[in-house]
């Protein structure tokens, strides 16, 4: 009975350190489609994006596949949530992308010009 105790304590204190571990940071660096760094505690730290598995650089689509990610998340403010750890010490995580706090940031973007133009006329 004690053993169960301790293996129950430990199996919910792993999962509140894990939430723990979460942060917050810019991307400075894209590796490959499911590699980045992010700035945390004034260092990069290497990002796995959990449950992708990209093709890597000299692969077909690899580069394809990084410039996806570098438009997506490159330079940006990001919410990393922790998961785990892979066999290379890179940190496992679902990444989020967050968002921008003006409104002027949005209306820069090429897929928005067109539209607020029309708006604009009228």
């Amino acid at each position: 009975m004690r053993v169960a105790k301790v293996i129950i304590t430990g199996v919910l204190l792993s999962r509140v350190s894990a939430s723990a571990r979460d942060f917050s940071g810019r991307v400075v660096g894209i590796a490959d489609g499911d590699t980045l760094s992010v700035m945390h505690d004034g260092h990069a730290v290497k990002v796995r994006l959990y449950g992708i598995d990209a093709p890597e650089k000299g692969q077909a689509f690899g580069n394809r596949s990084k410039q996806f990610v570098s438009a997506l998340a490159f330079e940006k403010e990001v919410r990393v949530e922790v998961k785990g750890r892979d066999r290379y010490g890179r940190t496992i995580a679902d990444l989020m992308v967050l968002p921008r706090s003006t409104v002027g940031d949005l209306s820069s973007t090429p897929s928005c010009k067109s539209t607020c133009s029309r708006f604009e006329a009228n």
